[in-house]
């Protein structure tokens, strides 16, 4: 369950990273987010938001987390609402692009 979650929340960041550097270098949209207006139309964006995910992911997967059943049960549950919003927010940016 834990891997699964893990590839999808990774899988999502990326999502939101290309859909958004697609839809501002070819459809004209603009970055909501101030922190990432400057760099949203360029390849460091997916590094900025993909790299971090990827830490967080290997930082839940320590033995001192998934030995502990309440704290991998908190990690898994704190993944999947991650998976859930950037869900919703990239429904919500192809539905405004549509």
């Amino acid at each position: 369950m834990f891997k699964l979650v893990a590839m999808a929340l990774i899988g999502m960041q990326a999502v939101d990273s290309f859909l958004t550097m697609w839809a501002i270098n070819t459809q004209g949209a603009i970055e909501a987010n101030p922190l990432m207006a400057s760099i949203a139309h360029t390849w460091m964006s997916p590094l900025v938001k993909i790299v971090p995910a990827i830490i967080v992911v290997a930082l839940l997967a320590l033995p001192a987390v998934q030995n502990n059943r309440k704290f991998r049960l908190a990690s898994i549950a704190g993944m999947v609402a991650g998976v859930a919003f950037l869900a919703l927010v990239t429904c919500l940016n192809v539905g405004e692009l549509l």
